[in-house]
């Protein structure tokens, strides 16, 4: 059976990624400032360009796999995630010795980041799936002789 292709967009991923580090980072930044001064701002903002990059090369696999159907994007979907924490994991070092950043902060806002910007993705991609399930059930509905039926 040939499935559907899913309405993912790139102007979606980009509006639900910017709210949800817009909210992390609005919320952090003081106590970041009065913990950590000018380094743990610049930790921050190191973890939030790293996520954000992850996140948005994750996001366009999952535009560019959204042709071939709900239940590819959503299993590339948990797939990507183990993938990037590994690579978040590998650039958050490397931003910590290439840049001498206090490692505290920044594993901090590297877990934050990472689970707002999971929250996002996911949230993008849940709406996505249910608008596709409501299209889905909609085209079964037909109109017959008696009425309005459900094609089963």
């Amino acid at each position: 059976m040939k499935t559907a292709a899913l309405a993912l967009t790139y102007q979606g991923l980009i509006g639900h990624l910017l709210l949800a580090t817009g909210v992390a980072v609005g919320a952090g930044t003081y106590p970041t400032w009065a913990v950590g001064g000018c380094g743990g701002l610049r930790a921050e903002l190191t973890a939030a360009a790293i996520l954000g990059l992850l996140n948005l090369a994750s996001g366009a696999v999952l535009v560019r796999w959204a042709r071939l159907g709900p239940a590819v994007v959503t299993m590339a979907f948990m797939s990507l995630g183990l993938l990037r924490v590994l690579v978040c994991a590998a650039l958050g070092a490397a931003a910590w010795q290439l840049l001498r950043l206090r490692a505290d902060i920044l594993l901090v806002w590297l877990c934050a980041l990472y689970l707002a910007m999971l929250a996002g993705e996911g949230l993008w991609l849940v709406r996505a799936l249910r608008r596709d399930a409501y299209e889905a059930a909609l085209r079964r509905i037909v109109r017959g002789g008696r009425g309005w039926t459900v094609r089963l």
